[in-house]
């Protein structure tokens, strides 16, 4: 317990992760109508566990170090990096592997390939997210760890002092 609060950033980060990756499990089964272990360790899909894990790391450093402090304009520079990718280059490498998918039983039953090493197998598609995923990711990361720092004391439950830390007017 002593380490949650002397490593609130982190803890923080973790439980957004680990929360995302819990809805994921919890949309499935609402979804599917059944229990599907394997979505917990994931990637891809509703909430992007991703940005929770980097928005929460962001909003927690901008929290307990200050919004204008060089460690917030690090953990910024990698959210939107994380961001970027998970929307955009995972997201198209996972449309690759969804043609791919389509193509290769087409080339293999009309015999057009000579060499058809590694053509069985099948590609992952979910590898990326869209907008919408993204987003619901970022209001989760924010909201764990506001809720982590509220409820570990490492912020002020006094709605000024939060309100001070946020636009950085004290």
């Amino acid at each position: 317990m002593q380490y949650m609060t002397t490593y609130p950033i982190i803890f923080a980060a973790l439980f957004s992760w680990v929360f995302a990756q819990a809805m994921k499990l919890i949309i499935y089964l609402v979804i599917e109508g059944q229990i599907n272990i394997a979505k917990l360790f994931d990637s891809g899909g509703m909430p992007s566990s991703h940005t929770a894990l980097v928005t929460s790391l962001c909003t927690s450093v901008g929290l307990v170090r200050g919004w204008s402090s060089t460690e917030f304009a690090i953990s910024a520079v990698l959210c939107s990096v994380v961001i970027y990718d998970a929307t955009g280059i995972r997201r198209s490498a996972g449309r690759h592997a969804a043609a791919l998918n389509e193509l290769i039983p087409q080339l293999l039953a009309g015999k057009l390939l000579r060499n058809k090493k590694n053509l069985g197998q099948e590609y992952r598609e979910l590898l990326g997210h869209n907008p919408f995923e993204v987003f619901v990711g970022a209001i989760v990361g924010v909201f764990v760890t506001l809720l982590f720092l509220y409820g570990y004391g490492v912020i002020s439950h006094n709605p000024s002092d939060v309100a001070a830390v946020i636009t950085g007017i004290q």
